[in-house]
């Protein structure tokens, strides 16, 4: 086959990308996260899958019957997701991406940004049972098409740990930007994964996040346990907000 050679798809789908930091389904939800999209995929190039994604509207877990405000139903835009993911590094996986945002609901313009980035993660084994896990990510956000600030900020990411069988431990630590006026935001994210699950920064403070943490998972008969702990501070300032 040609590298060139594509498969195509359009309608309401689910997007799910890398760990749903940027882009998410929100899958907890009874009504899931969807996304009116026009989808081109290539993963003819050797190591390599890369993948366009205009979208049109996205149906949010508030449900087509929400009341007009800021959690009602859709996030009508016209938006480029575009994701390339390399496999060639074994056993480091290396992602790159741009995420286009562009809102066309005047209240929604503030959300209009454009971030990109890069991701790296991975597992070493050790031997057959032991195994050393690792990811990093940086990207840079700003303002974009009719978002009426301007301004560019940093999101950091690094998380490192072992696995044991099904068990793994790990730490990390993130940081999503703020200058006091603005800060990063993740608006398709699947945001309750993070920061805590108790959804205080759905939208991120002007003065940013950090959230240093660790985190415990095993599998028993069938069944996932995790543990967490989070100390979260704003990014500028140093404020304490919670643990």
């Amino acid at each position: 086959a040609s590298p060139w050679d594509v498969t195509a798809r359009a309608g309401r789908q689910l997007i799910n990308y890398d760990n749903q930091r940027w882009i998410g389904t929100v899958a907890f939800r009874q009504n899931e996260q969807t996304f009116d999209s026009a989808r081109r995929i290539s993963a003819n190039l050797p190591d390599t899958s890369l993948e366009y994604i205009y979208v049109d509207n996205v149906n949010r877990v508030f449900g087509p019957h929400a009341p007009p405000g800021p959690n009602d139903g859709d996030f009508p835009m016209s938006s480029h997701l575009i994701h390339a993911a390399y496999t060639g590094f074994k056993p480091v996986t290396a992602v790159a991406y741009a995420y286009l945002l562009d809102f066309t609901r005047p209240a929604d313009f503030g959300l209009s940004t454009a971030s990109t980035g890069l991701r790296l993660f991975g597992a070493t084994p050790i031997n057959d049972d032991w195994k050393i896990l690792y990811a990093g990510e940086y990207a840079r956000q700003s303002s974009y098409a009719g978002n009426p600030m301007s301004y560019g900020l940093n999101y950091y990411y690094a998380e490192g740990g072992v696995g044991y069988g099904p068990a793994a431990l790990k730490g990390g630590y993130e940081s999503l930007e703020g200058n006091g006026t603005v800060a990063v935001q993740m608006p398709l994210s699947t945001l309750h994964l993070f920061e805590g699950w108790a959804d205080q920064f759905l939208t991120t403070p002007a003065t940013g996040v950090t959230d240093l943490y660790v985190l415990g998972t095993t599998a028993l008969n069938g069944v996932n346990f995790t543990a967490v702990y989070h100390d979260l501070d704003a990014e500028k300032g140093g404020a304490d907000l919670g643990r």
